[in-house]
């Protein structure tokens, strides 16, 4: 964090959503897992796969689709058995 802030160290809270998104992608030596798969049950989507998959054209985006829309019905499964 301290690379992150400014060197009055003001913004501070400006980067609280990275850092935290880092945290919890970062295996941990402990369990093996990242805190993402401990929760969820499955590996995080980073968003530069979306990007290649929606820069690949029309084809791709149909790929896209199909891969958010599994991902949804794995979350919302997730989210019954949760409650």
């Amino acid at each position: 964090m301290t690379k992150l802030v400014s060197d009055n160290r003001i913004n501070w809270d400006e980067h609280l959503s990275i850092l935290l998104f880092s945290y919890i992608i970062a295996y941990k030596i402990t369990t093996w897992y990242t805190p993402y798969q401990l929760v969820y049950g499955l590996h995080p989507l980073m968003p530069t796969k979306y990007i290649m998959l929606v820069a690949g054209g029309n084809e791709n985006y149909n790929i896209l689709v199909k891969i958010l829309s599994n991902i949804i019905t794995k979350l919302e499964k997730f989210q019954e058995v949760k409650m």
